[in-house]
């Protein structure tokens, strides 16, 4: 599946947060962050989601993680 979204990013757009979920998924948490911090300065529309996406639940306990939600609006 990685693979395919590298490839299919090459040709036309991708968004990072998808990539990141899948990096998460693999438990390659410093590339899910950095795509993250890509998705929010695409002003990506999943990045919305951060606070509930239990496809990030691996990155919670992070605390990158509670930055990027501060970062983002989510918290204060």
């Amino acid at each position: 599946m990685l693979s395919q979204l590298q490839e299919s990013r090459r040709k036309s757009f991708v968004p990072a947060y998808a990539l990141a979920v899948v990096h998460a998924g693999l438990g390659e948490t410093d590339e899910a962050f950095r795509l993250l911090e890509e998705s929010y300065v695409e002003r990506g529309l999943w990045v919305s989601w951060l606070g509930v996406d239990p496809d990030l639940d691996r990155l919670r306990t992070d605390a990158r993680f509670k930055a990027l939600l501060r970062k983002v609006g989510l918290i204060h």
